[in-house]
């Protein structure tokens, strides 16, 4: 799930780069690059998540580190960090260069 959470930040976050560069995005999976890249001026409460979904990011493309990261991660937790992405995701989408 936390996984979805970032894919979803990255593709739209590459989206931006493409409207706003003009450029193919880079084969990065880095979104604080990505939003520095572009010139994103981020609201505090969602840097947090950008860079709370970034490390997260590291260890689920691991296997061998799952059974921790399942663990770590109860009910409660997964569901602050879908609430926190849903709301990134529609702030993202408020870009007026998206609407070129």
């Amino acid at each position: 799930m936390l996984f979805m959470c970032h894919l979803s930040v990255e593709k739209l976050l590459k989206a931006l780069y493409e409207v706003a560069l003009k450029k193919i995005p880079p084969k990065t999976h880095n979104l604080v690059y990505l939003s520095k890249s572009i010139e994103l001026e981020i609201p505090e409460k969602f840097l947090s998540t950008i860079e709370s979904l970034n490390d997260l990011s590291i260890v689920t493309r691991y296997p061998e580190d799952m059974d921790s990261l399942v663990k770590a991660f109860k009910k409660e937790r997964v569901s602050e960090y879908l609430n926190r992405t849903e709301a990134l995701l529609k702030w993202l989408k408020k870009d007026a260069r998206l609407k070129r």
